[in-house]
């Protein structure tokens, strides 16, 4: 019972170190706030922390954005 539990607590943790880098190209989801005109991650802690107001989920390629003014967040896009 306790090698089975230890095995899948390793499977889990590891399932989600790796989420945030490999489903977000996956998924092309972006949060964007209309108001500093900045592109993020969904798991960055500035898309989290944002007013609801200003507030944008993007589906897809976020590199027309650009020309739109938007500039990608300097925490999640190093």
């Amino acid at each position: 019972g306790s090698c089975f539990k230890s095995t899948s607590t390793t499977t889990k943790a590891d399932a989600t170190t790796s989420a945030p880098t490999e489903d977000v190209p996956d998924e092309t989801q972006w949060i964007l706030n209309k108001s500093s005109k900045k592109i993020h991650y969904p798991t960055c802690s500035g898309a989290q922390s944002m007013s609801e107001k200003n507030k944008v989920i993007h589906y897809g390629d976020y590199t027309p954005l650009l020309s739109q003014g938007y500039k990608t967040c300097g925490t999640c896009f190093k």
